[in-house]
């Protein structure tokens, strides 16, 4: 279901396609919007880090722990 990896291994590509800033505000806002959710709940996601955000085919996120 999250074929795209996560976050983490994104940011450590070592080849010349760096991550364009398009992509990069996509996933930040993404982020944003996953932790409104869940502190709309009164959940405290406290270990929110690149290996905890998993990526689909089409680059949405799912925050996980």
């Amino acid at each position: 279901m999250y074929s795209g990896g996560d976050l983490f291994s994104l940011l450590q590509r070592q080849d010349s396609q760096r991550l364009a800033e398009s992509d990069a505000k996509f996933y930040v806002a993404s982020l944003v919007l996953a932790l409104e959710q869940i502190h709309e709940r009164l959940i405290i996601h406290r270990d929110v880090k690149p290996e905890n955000v998993l990526l689909d085919s089409r680059g949405h996120v799912c925050l996980t722990d």
